[in-house]
């Protein structure tokens, strides 16, 4: 419970909030009103604004508005415009815009420690590190989450719906932020899956490009245990593969890589005919040709992927993520979902999905891949276009 604050003048709120870099102190959340990590001074002004706030609502609204407003978030238009209201009254410059446009709720339980606030979802409970709000600016670590986290409910259904075609009733996946950690450690995950929950360890727009992926991983989890996925290296394949398609074939235009119409003026074959989505299956099928054929090798750079030609490919797990991905996406769109399905049930399963004959199935998708290309009229050229890296 907090102390009461010392009192402050009027004065010195409207000084305080004409700066438009403390308005953010209006949201009115639970990690700032219970100053987990603010410091004293900042604390006070959080709280006394807020006591501010409630006297002028009430004074000119009335009690039943005030209790109607606390059962919002801090996005609620309506409560938006009357703390702007209420700084104008007071003579503050600024212009309130909510950080954290969410509600928090307190953590019980064993993580209530490490994590002592989350933020609920009909699909997951994000939790928040006490480490990363005690390091990462209020703003800096919620306004890329307030971005996307409405995109977020949308990609998670779209994966059920995509991962084997139909829309789950699954039990929540629990999400944790380990930003500062990761950040600590040097590590170059944007995200994993582990022990039933997403880690996130490089912030929340690097989250929103594998979120899917890493949500796939949930799913299988929820139809096969763990004895079962991780039994043989073809379930490990196919775990993959499919997080890949369903990641790299089901993400947004918000996704980490930000690509828009501006990148590739020459190139409208990787925007979809509304010129409003960006074309990621082919986008990525030109990733795997790349790999594939080594056609342009010598233009190309890729980010996470070290530069190898196809003689080192021995076996399927020497796949890049962009080619495993790219082939699960050719294997769903020539046999079937339910033939994908089935695969994870016996080695026979997997053997027949591949009509057993490995190599036979990798030259149909090398064509396939081929074909793509010249389908949409992508030449050694046009991947140098897109791939671009500084010959100097």
């Amino acid at each position: 419970m907090l102390e009461e604050p010392n009192p402050k003048k009027e004065a010195d709120y409207k000084d305080y909030f004409s700066k438009e870099e403390n308005t953010y102190l209006l949201d009115f959340t639970l990690p700032l009103m219970e100053e987990t990590f603010l410091d004293k001074e900042t604390s006070e002004m959080t709280f006394g604004a807020a006591k501010e706030f409630c006297a002028y609502i009430e004074s000119n609204y009335g009690s039943d508005k005030l209790l109607e407003l606390s059962k919002s978030d801090e996005s609620d238009e309506e409560k938006v415009r009357l703390k702007n209201e209420w700084l104008k009254t007071i003579g503050a410059t600024a212009t309130y815009e909510p950080a954290a446009g969410f509600f928090f709720f307190k953590t019980e339980g064993n993580d209530s420690a490490e994590f002592p606030y989350f933020i609920k979802s009909e699909t997951y409970d994000l939790y928040i590190s006490l480490e990363d709000l005690e390091s990462i600016d209020y703003r800096e670590l919620f306004n890329p989450y307030q971005l996307s986290a409405k995109y977020w409910e949308t990609d998670l259904k779209e994966a059920r719906e995509g991962y084997f075609g139909f829309d789950k009733d699954v039990r929540k996946v629990k999400m944790y932020t380990y930003f500062t950690q990761g950040s600590d450690a040097g590590v170059s995950l944007d995200a994993d899956y582990y022990d039933g929950k997403i880690r996130f360890f490089i912030d929340f727009k690097a989250a929103a490009h594998c979120l899917t992926h890493e949500y796939t991983h949930h799913l299988e989890f929820v139809d096969y245990p763990a004895s079962v996925l991780n039994r043989r290296d073809s379930i490990r394949i196919m775990n993959e593969g499919l997080a890949c398609e369903n990641n790299e074939f089901q993400c947004k235009n918000y996704a980490a890589l930000s690509l828009s119409k501006d990148s590739y003026p020459d190139l409208p074959v990787l925007w979809n005919e509304t010129e409003e989505t960006f074309n990621y299956a082919l986008f990525y099928e030109m990733y795997a040709y790349l790999y594939q054929t080594n056609e342009g090798l010598s233009y190309a750079t890729v980010s996470y992927e070290q530069k190898r030609t196809t003689s080192e490919i021995t076996q399927l797990k020497d796949l890049s993520y962009y080619e495993i991905g790219s082939l699960f996406h050719y294997l769903r769109e020539t046999k079937g979902i339910e033939t994908l399905r089935e695969a994870y049930r016996s080695d026979e399963a997997f053997s027949a999905l591949f009509d057993n004959d490995y190599e036979g199935t990798y030259k149909k998708w090398q064509k396939y891949l081929e074909e793509r290309m010249q389908e949409n009229g992508i030449t050694e050229e046009t991947i140098s276009k897109v791939f671009l890296i500084n010959q100097a």
